[in-house]
């Protein structure tokens, strides 16, 4: 019986320690479904922007781009991948949206559908132009899932679980950020010539991103002047002197025949 006695006390804890896990782990799952953010998930989807800036890329001039005009492109882009069912059926990405400031870190929020419930994501997040790796940079900090702090590696695990890198050849992850290239190359339709794309500056503002591009029009017509500059030399090289040589010898032999005469 003392024996038992002794127990008693032990189980009690145990008990009482166990309640208290569960009732933490209830707490930090009402935490993670508390989603305060749900405003930032419904953008209207439009890529317009898009039209402006391969505009002035062509003519070689800056471009902003608003907060408004970049979540409407990744409201567009978000939709089509699930319109063609191209994020894990389990694990979809649902919709992002950056808050862009300026002096200090903006904050990404984005949503997922695991098990069909929706959690919500959001971090701190550093847009760094990273000119010796050339690539664009989102750095994340303070991480939350709903309104449950997490560590950060978990934002990039948790985009990772998306398939949003494999479907993209435009996205890559480190632990702690995605990376966007700020080289891209595509074809001019109509014409048999590619185009190189190159980020040269980026820098934000609040509620706004300023980017400078390459000048594609000089870029094209130089590329257009040196193929023509080859084709004209291999004219020159080969077709030209055996058209020079044939008329000189129609000339030599006409004049050798009004000399006969």
């Amino acid at each position: 019986m003392l024996h038992i006695k002794k127990l008693k006390p032990i189980l009690t804890i145990l008990a009482i320690i166990i309640l208290l896990l569960l009732l933490a782990f209830l707490i930090c799952l009402k935490l993670a479904y508390t989603d305060e953010n749900t405003d930032k998930y419904y953008t209207d989807p439009d890529i317009s922007a898009v039209q402006s800036i391969a505009l002035n890329a062509v003519l070689g001039n800056q471009s902003d781009i608003t907060e408004d005009e970049l979540n409407s492109m990744i409201a567009y882009l978000i939709e089509q991948a699930n319109d063609k069912g191209l994020f894990n059926k389990n694990y979809k990405l649902l919709a992002a949206y950056i808050d862009i400031n300026t002096g200090k870190p903006s904050r990404l929020y984005f949503q997922v559908e695991h098990n069909e419930k929706k959690l919500g994501f959001s971090a701190d997040v550093e847009i760094f132009f990273n000119r010796t790796t050339e690539q664009i940079e989102l750095i994340f900090s303070n991480a939350q899932v709903g309104k449950l702090k997490i560590p950060k590696k978990l934002i990039v695990h948790e985009l990772k679980k998306t398939n949003l890198e494999v479907i993209s050849e435009y996205i890559s992850f480190d632990d702690l950020s995605v990376n966007l290239p700020t080289h891209f190359r595509f074809q001019i339709p109509g014409i048999d010539m590619n185009v190189d794309v190159d980020i040269e500056n980026l820098v934000v503002y609040e509620d706004q991103i300023h980017l400078e591009t390459n000048p594609i029009l000089n870029d094209a017509l130089d590329n257009l002047k040196a193929a023509l500059g080859d084709k004209i030399l291999d004219f020159a090289q080969d077709y030209l002197p055996e058209k020079i040589g044939g008329f000189l010898d129609n000339f030599k032999g006409t004049d050798t025949d009004e000399s006969t005469e």
